[in-house]
């Protein structure tokens, strides 16, 4: 409302997709409420800022006509000085809302079938699922609820992997995070982190709704340690590069500068 109304310049950066996470996935009534109202919303932007490809094309379904550009959102610096150290015995990390998006439920499914029964699974959020999966769960899965950032920090170092499940996302920061690290990933094809993941390289990016896959891909890089340290290198530096928060700031200060000198 606050948009449509302000007669000035406007940019708009996009954090979050809601009427995409709404097709994906139920939300409660609130949030298809805001969903609603982003379809109005953003086309009076004059530009538009997203993270990720995946959102640069969400933003064009709603707003076919709308000035959007790419800006990757930058890693906090203390990520960058974080060394792996893989535990003794396989693990996973997942980081997020512990809700349907996630496709959390999905990965809970995977981690409880007995070939992954010797491979730990520490989840580290909190939201609407959580007591309905904790009480499904097996003994290799960790329920940490909501962490500091230095216990999240200490989890990624350990683990072997991140797995994201999700249904759809932005650019998540959780595999942003885990990918300046050197950590290996496993994904969806449905969001922004897979720019950052490269199928069969730096991870595996796999279907939404999908365990067997989930727990295929986890068999494969828990093979042994030097797979999944191996693995968490390629493209690291690449990755390093692009999420420099050096790179954010210059980004915007480049469009407010355009802006400034603009007619729109």
């Amino acid at each position: 409302m606050a948009c449509k109304n302000f007669k000035g310049k406007k940019l708009l950066s996009y954090q979050g997709a809601l009427t995409a996470y709404c097709e994906r996935a139920p939300q409660v009534f609130l949030f298809r409420m805001q969903a609603f109202l982003e379809r109005f919303a953003v086309k009076h932007y004059g530009q538009i800022t997203c993270e990720s490809p995946w959102a640069v094309d969400r933003v064009r379904e709603i707003a076919p006509d709308s000035d959007v550009s790419l800006m990757e959102y930058g890693v906090e610096e203390s990520f960058f000085h974080l060394d792996r150290t893989p535990s003794d015995t396989p693990s996973c990390f997942f980081g997020g809302t512990i809700y349907e998006l996630k496709g959390i439920s999905y990965l809970v499914e995977a981690f409880r079938h007995p070939d992954l029964a010797h491979v730990q699974l520490y989840i580290a959020g909190k939201g609407s699922l959580t007591a309905a999966l904790k009480a499904e769960s097996t003994p290799n899965i960790h329920w940490l609820g909501a962490v500091s950032r230095e216990t999240l920090q200490q989890h990624l170092s350990s683990a072997w992997c991140l797995v994201h499940p999700t249904l759809g996302d932005n650019s998540p920061n959780i595999v942003k995070e885990a990918r300046v690290m050197g950590l290996p990933v496993i994904t969806t094809e449905e969001g922004g982190q897979t720019q950052y993941v490269k199928d069969g390289e730096s991870g595996y990016i796999i279907p939404i709704r999908d365990s067997t896959a989930i727990r295929e891909a986890v068999l494969k890089l828990t093979h042994d340690r030097e797979t999944a340290l191996n693995m968490g290198c390629q493209g690291r530096q690449e990755c390093r590069a692009l999420l420099n928060v050096n790179r954010t700031v210059e980004g915007c200060l480049t469009r407010y500068r355009t802006m400034l000198n603009s007619d729109f």
